[in-house]
């Protein structure tokens, strides 16, 4: 512990000696300096005590603004820094849209491409850059309705259907309208194509002129249809007209071919799309007669395996044609194609196996696909089971259609091919149990499955079938038209006519704009007499919107005839040279029932004397009995 200090208190220092400070030295005063007072300091307010801003102030937040934007104005590196900053965020919010713009504009011109590359015949160069397309714009409306257009074009069913539905709704625009009739044309669909051709508006392009051209060379009238062709060509560009030229070359052909090779020749020796287009169209010429006409078949084989633009397509044109000179070379030119196509794309070996399928050489399309390509993927398979069936080996069929490891295939399809092999087969029971249960399963299925199903009936020339079929189809709103139209094409020849005009009836109350088919209503009302008097004169109107038309002309022919106008009807061909050696059997039986009429009996024996009266319906047959009082006796 510490000892305590004792400190002496002042009682103590008081009590010393008085002598002691005398005799101590006297100790100098310490002088104080001057410090001066600190200035007074205001301490800071407590932030307690400070007042609480007035939110509600409107000009607080400007004050604010403008504080701080007067302080940035004094610093240059914060107005660099500030404008850097918008230049940056302005790019990003206008660059996003930009690029889309670019992306977009890349896409249509790979559509563009796309479409030069189809109509060239290139159709596996298409699909990629179809493809390519669809990745640059996914979601844009307009990239996907040239894709409808371009897949629509190349024979796409469902795409096709897209593109007639809105034509029927009146939302196709000329380029949709015009797939639509140049495809309803190469299927034999007439109603439909002029339908669509009635809706394009003037001035004509000329995919619609051609079109106009084929349709009069269908009706016989090929020298007119040139003759069109002729007149027309001063208002078209180069490239339109080098299109007409080689559509009058295609019509002429089948005429004339002398003249046809005079057309084509100046166009074949080019290495553009016309040159290719030329090539074809001799090409196809030659195959049955190759040794008719100027052009040497050796030189358009030389042409069309030296053309830039030959596709695999034109490679077995060619075969086709040297198989044609040389029968003898047949079996070496189909081992060279088949070692050729082994290595190629999926497209072009489906293009070949389905050749090798035209040419029937089934056996070697077997080989040639593999029953596992063709298990694994429907339309290999179905290429497969043609080659099956067209070697009749039904029981194959039956093996193939019973497996479970198909991929894709409708069960339509799978029953269409099991009633054929059973019908083939002679098992009468199971291919209609085949047929009926096809039938319920088709209103069920995609437009585009009930199409194939519908068309490979009739192409297989089960027309009874297909005409149930395409009757399914015309109860589906999306494929009611061409339902229509193939019950009509495939009408049963047993079946009442009164039956066939109520289906006409139904389909204008559908589809009133089609006026190909108010044409037949009314042809097939005079033919029965039944509404003569409505039915004559809506022929004579229709007559009068297209005057230059055998089929209007005769129609209103016969309407004048079944009303009791004989000379009436007489008066309508006044003046017409009409070839009728290649007019359609039906309109020869009315100008014969119309020359009887008015007594001209030596004139419509020797007409009569050129139609065949199978090409005829029973009421048509009776035209050519002699009319009396204006009906047929």
């Amino acid at each position: 512990m510490n000892e305590p200090v004792d400190v002496p208190s002042p009682k103590k220092r008081a009590a010393k000696p008085p002598g002691a400070a005398r005799r101590a030295a006297p100790k100098k005063r310490p002088v104080k300096k001057e410090v001066p007072e600190p200035a007074m300091v205001e301490p800071p307010p407590s932030p307690s005590l400070e007042p609480l801003p007035d939110y509600d102030d409107p000009h607080r937040d400007g004050h604010h603004f403008r504080e701080f934007l007067r302080f940035s104005l004094k610093d240059r590196r914060l107005i660099v820094v500030g404008v850097l900053l918008t230049v940056v965020l302005a790019g990003w919010l206008g660059g996003v849209p930009l690029y889309r713009e670019v992306k977009l504009m890349r896409a249509m011109q790979l559509l563009d491409r796309c479409q030069a590359e189809a109509d060239s015949g290139d159709i596996p160069a298409a699909f990629n850059l179809m493809s390519q397309a669809i990745l640059m714009a996914p979601t844009n409306g307009e990239v996907f309705r040239k894709i409808q257009i371009f897949k629509a074009g190349i024979g796409d069913a469902q795409a096709f259907l897209f593109l007639q539905s809105k034509m029927m709704n009146g939302q196709a625009d000329t380029e949709e309208l015009t797939v639509i009739a140049e495809q309803s044309f190469n299927n034999n669909q007439v109603e439909l194509c002029r339908a669509a051709l009635d809706r394009i508006p003037d001035p004509t392009p000329a995919r619609k002129l051609i079109l106009q051209m084929r349709l009069l060379d269908a009706e016989g009238r090929t020298k007119e249809a040139v003759d069109l062709a002729r007149n027309a060509l001063s208002k078209y560009p180069p490239s339109d007209v080098d299109r007409i030229l080689l559509a009058s070359g295609e019509l002429v052909l089948k005429k004339d071919v002398a003249v046809g090779h005079e057309i084509l020749r100046p166009l074949m020796n080019r290495n553009d799309a016309a040159g290719i287009a030329a090539l074809r169209l001799l090409t196809r010429q030659k195959i049955p007669r190759p040794n008719e006409g100027d052009v040497e078949a050796s030189e358009v084989i030389t042409l069309i395996s030296k053309h830039p633009l030959a596709t695999a397509g034109d490679k077995l044109l060619e075969a086709d044609l040297r198989i044609a000179v040389d029968p003898g070379s047949k079996n070496a030119t189909i081992k060279l194609l088949v070692d050729a196509y082994s290595k190629s794309g999926p497209l072009d070996g489906l293009e070949f196996a389905r050749w090798l399928n035209r040419r029937r050489e089934h056996a070697v399309a077997i080989e040639f696909i593999g029953r596992d390509r063709a298990l694994g993927n429907p339309e290999w398979f179905l290429v497969y089971l043609d080659a099956h069936a067209g070697l009749e080996k039904w029981g194959e069929v039956f093996s193939m259609l019973d497996a479970e490891t198909i991929v894709g295939l409708s069960d339509s399809i799978r029953l269409l091919f099991l009633a054929r092999a059973a019908q083939k087969s002679g098992d009468t029971a199971d291919a209609d149990d085949a047929w009926r249960e096809m039938h319920r399963n088709l209103a069920y299925e995609k437009p585009e499955v009930a199409s194939f199903v519908a068309n490979y009936t009739a192409k297989i020339g089960e027309t009874g079938q297909a005409f149930k079929a395409f009757s399914t189809m015309s109860k589906q709103r999306e494929t009611a038209l061409q339902g229509y139209l193939g019950m009509i094409r495939f009408w049963p020849p047993d079946k009442p006519m009164d039956e066939l005009i109520a289906t006409y009836t139904e389909m204008l109350e559908e589809f009133p704009g089609i006026g190909e088919a108010q044409l037949d209503l009314a042809y097939l009302q005079l033919l029965t007499n039944a509404n003569s008097m409505e039915a004559a004169g809506r022929a004579t109107e229709l007559y009068r919107l297209e005057p230059s038309s055998l089929a209007t002309l005769s129609v209103a022919a016969l309407g004048y005839l079944r009303n009791g106008s004989p000379m009436g009807a007489d008066n309508l061909y006044e003046g017409k040279t009409i070839p009728w050696d290649e007019a359609p059997h039906p309109w020869r039986a009315v100008r014969v029932a119309v020359l009887h009429a008015n007594g001209k009996t030596a004139e419509a024996m020797e007409l009569a004397a050129t139609i065949n009266p199978a090409k005829l319906r029973p009421e048509e047959r009776e035209l050519l009995e002699t009319p009396v009082g204006g009906q047929a006796r």
